[in-house]
């Protein structure tokens, strides 16, 4: 259950939503996670993205435990959470609050599991810890990159990308995008999921060729409006250490995520290689006419770009002497996502990271993943899922293991729901 200041918190958030006829987002995404909060793991990056998302400090009116109106300052601060594989809001209430005024662009360690709400809003009150490890912050830097997709008609605003401020009397839901936009004659220009252009009425910097769009959706005293704004993707105060092929290369496997169709037991599986080459090929020519003319042509060879991808060691992580790609193409030619729970767990402990490796491994093969995935999900005993897991990853393994494995991928499976079914 939910208790107090979180308590206090999420019904305040769940009055507004209900003010504008917006409380069955709030119903459905609370039966998504069948509880009223979710694991959200021990680790998070914060970032900033120019002067809109970022930590904001508000003052707030809340109802004491002696039926007395207190006064206190909250700070809403974006994060992205690997074991979610979205960005969410952390909730502060410490004295420590001027850590993420002076911070950003930083790893942070949390002394206890950090607990999210259906409002998209994590709370926590301890002195934040910056880990300085690289090979952690390069992982979530490239997640956190990942997880931005092109633009789509939501079905849901509390789902997926979720940056929410909440005041006395009106409620911010912030919605974050990335993709390629360009002038046009009477605005601007974007790709949205399809690849398809759409349309906006605002002015860009025509020197950068990807752009964060950030819709505003501001609820107070039961009206509703939306402004969207566009940021150059390469600002400060964020992880920007890929190339813009990179980029355009997870705009496309984003997209091929978040459209494709849940499937309880492949639900990594991002498509066919073959329909990466052809997406990605379709979406340079839609930029190259868009740029200039059709005379214009960006060069790519999409077979070294494949390779980049899922050969190369940019999008691996190590540790010590393991190693964990960010995608892997199967024995059937699929491309299959490496969820950031199971890096993050890779890279923090020590101990079971060939447990982690083996995982991975036996994920290149397609009939092997879907029974791995197929136990999990079964409600069986832990001695015979033990002994069908020790089986296929040719170790031993105790019952903590077994246990911490089969809750990380329900975990896994949550943040599949908490991001697809955002799409129309």
């Amino acid at each position: 259950m939910t208790t107090g200041s979180g308590a206090n918190h999420e019904s305040h958030v769940q009055k507004l939503l209900a003010s504008a006829g917006m409380i069955d987002y709030y119903k459905e995404f609370v039966n998504i996670i069948s509880d009223s909060s979710i694991n959200s793991g021990n680790y998070a990056y914060y970032f900033n993205i120019s002067n809109i998302i970022g930590a904001k400090n508000i003052k707030r009116v809340f109802l004491g435990k002696y039926s007395y109106y207190l006064r206190n300052s909250v700070q809403f601060i974006p994060i992205y959470s690997p074991a979610l594989d979205r960005i969410v809001t952390l909730k502060y209430w410490g004295k420590y609050k001027d850590f993420f005024q002076n911070y950003t662009d930083i790893i942070i360690q949390f002394d206890s599991i950090l607990t999210c709400y259906p409002s998209s809003i994590c709370e926590y009150q301890n002195p934040a810890t910056y880990l300085d490890d690289p090979n952690v912050r390069k992982a979530l830097g490239l997640y956190w990159t990942f997880s931005i997709s092109p633009p789509y008609n939501e079905r849901n605003p509390l789902l997926g990308n979720t940056y929410v401020i909440v005041g006395n009397d009106s409620l911010h839901i912030f919605k974050i995008y990335h993709t390629y936009v360009k002038n046009s004659k009477n605005g601007v220009e974007y790709l949205d999921i399809n690849f398809g252009l759409k349309a906006a009425k605002n002015m860009i910097d025509d020197n950068y060729m990807t752009y964060f769009i950030i819709k505003d959706l501001e609820i107070e005293k039961n009206n509703k409006k939306e402004s969207i704004e566009f940021i150059p993707y390469l600002t400060k105060n964020h992880f920007n250490d890929t190339d813009i092929m990179t980029r355009f290369a997870f705009l496309i496997l984003r997209s091929m995520y978040l459209r494709k169709s849940i499937n309880e037991l492949d639900f990594l599986n991002l498509g066919n290689l073959d329909e990466f080459k052809q997406l990605f090929t379709e979406f340079i020519k839609k930029v190259e006419l868009a740029m200039y003319s059709s005379n214009f042509k960006i060069k790519i060879n999409i077979d070294n770009l494949t390779h980049l991808l899922f050969e190369d060691e940019n999008l691996e992580f190590r540790n010590n002497g393991n190693l964990i790609p960010m995608f892997i193409i199967d024995n059937m030619g699929d491309i299959i996502f490496v969820h950031p729970l199971i890096t993050i767990s890779f890279l923090t402990n020590k101990k079971k990271k060939e447990t982690y490796e083996k995982i991975i491994n036996i994920f290149k093969d397609s009939i092997t993943r879907k029974e791995f995935l197929k136990a999990l999900k079964e409600k069986r005993n832990i001695l015979s899922l033990s002994s069908e897991m020790e089986k296929k990853l040719k170790c031993k393994l105790d019952y903590v293991d077994v246990v911490n494995i089969k809750k990380m991928f329900e975990s896994i499976y949550t943040s599949v729901l908490l991001n697809k079914n955002n799409v129309k």
